[in-house]
């Protein structure tokens, strides 16, 4: 659970700073940005609660379930969209992954900080 963690931070601190924008307006590459950090934030949070008082896992195996699920889930959404698009490849998706991989770490620094 450390190493995954520590991933995570590592990913979100070191490689949130070169990504560039493919647009040319910034405005709409910060909307991407906090559509992507908020959305994970949001569903990783209430996967946690859920998880963890409603089902009664233990602290480090719902945070293991939120973050997998979570990620998991912005794939398939990127996926998704790829698809409906009908563009090779999946654009955008590195960067996409990033951003919510920065709203689950806001989900573990929640979790660490309050001890739900």
């Amino acid at each position: 659970m450390k190493y995954i963690i520590g991933l995570i931070l590592c990913a979100s601190l070191f490689f949130s700073l070169p990504v560039r924008a493919e647009s040319s307006d910034p405005h709409e590459e910060l909307v991407h940005f906090a559509a992507h950090v908020g959305t994970s934030y949001m569903i990783s949070t209430m996967l946690f609660g859920f998880t963890h008082k409603a089902i009664g896992l233990t602290q480090n195996d719902s945070l293991e379930f939120s973050i997998f699920t979570t990620l998991v889930l912005g794939l398939v959404y990127k996926d998704m969209e790829a698809i409906n698009n009908r563009s090779q490849g999946i654009p955008g998706l590195g960067k996409s992954m990033l951003y919510n991989c920065i709203g689950v770490t806001g989900t573990i620094f929640t979790v660490k900080a309050f001890e739900f």
